[in-house]
């Protein structure tokens, strides 16, 4: 999966309740510019830990996207 993310960047596209304008990937780190705000999926550098972050215009819509990027992360655990 991480090879084919390197090669075509919308793979690592996750379908999303809000528009994924752009993935942008740095690193072992991914950030999704959406139409009200942004994601970020960020490896931590010192432990075992994926962290999630979101922005968006409403706390009920940033909520949503953490839990619809956490949702999608668990089919790989």
């Amino acid at each position: 999966q991480r090879q084919m993310c390197i090669r075509d960047r919308s793979r690592c596209t996750p379908e999303l309740s809000q528009k994924v304008l752009e993935t942008r990937a740095f690193g072992r780190n991914y950030k999704y510019i959406l139409n009200n705000g942004w994601a970020l999926l960020r490896m931590s550098g010192t432990e075992p830990v994926l962290r999630v972050f979101a922005e968006t215009d409403s706390e009920k819509t940033t909520k949503n996207i953490i839990g619809e990027l956490t949702g999608s992360l668990k089919k790989f655990a």
